[in-house]
């Protein structure tokens, strides 16, 4: 979850941001579409929408995926964004002042074409309004597979209860025209704890994006 080679945007140390647009190192299909770039939120979101880069993320999570309604860029509409994985979509605060200063949200990618893997990692994040994440941080990481099209959530721990949402966060995903998702039972929305778990996402549809094949 923490690496010397993580790829940090220290804007995501402020409260409730998107990061700056990054390319991906393959064009990975979500939904039917295929995406050559990503944003990351600092509230526990990546999202395949442009749009998204450098705005505020929204850190109010009271309705359930899919869900069209919100203004995009604005922290307190109740918008979720286009194309998005939910690692733990809540009012995290990545703020010294409700996370421990060693706190990282990094990305990097792992493996070698046509397997590679973009691993987007929150570690020891607290949440808004609440000190609780100075003792029991949250920890997970989102994870994109090249080829395949799979998605991953890694969490090794979500215990601490933010004060904007009494704790409810999401962890699943919506696609494009947010009228599609998928989550896993019992967190769509909703407050729930996780220690050490994973979670896999598999579609069921559609080509396959395996690039080539060599005698072994």
């Amino acid at each position: 979850y923490n690496t010397p080679t993580g790829i940090e945007d220290f804007s995501l140390y402020a409260d409730d941001q998107y990061s700056f647009l990054i390319n991906l190192p393959f064009n990975f299909c979500f939904y039917g579409a295929v995406y050559p770039t990503t944003v990351v939120g600092s509230n526990g979101i990546m999202t395949f929408d442009p749009a998204n880069a450098n705005c505020s993320n929204n850190y109010v999570i009271n309705q359930p995926i899919p869900w069209a309604g919100g203004t995009i860029c604005s922290a307190g509409s109740g918008y979720y964004a286009r194309a998005s994985i939910m690692g733990a979509y809540m009012d995290l605060d990545p703020r010294t002042v409700a996370s421990p200063p060693e706190r990282k949200i990094q990305w990097e990618v792992i493996g070698t074409a046509p397997c590679r893997k973009f691993v987007v990692s929150y570690y020891h994040i607290g949440v808004f309004g609440n000190t609780c994440g100075m003792s029991t941080p949250n920890t997970f990481q989102m994870v994109i597979h090249e080829s395949t099209g799979i998605v991953e959530i890694f969490t090794e721990q979500k215990a601490c209860i933010d004060n904007s949402n009494t704790g409810d966060g999401i962890q699943g995903m919506q696609n494009w025209n947010k009228d599609a998702a998928v989550w896993v039972p019992g967190r769509n929305p909703s407050f729930w704890t996780e220690n050490n778990t994973g979670f896999r996402f598999i579609p069921s549809a559609g080509t396959s994006r395996y690039l080539i094949a060599e005698m072994l």
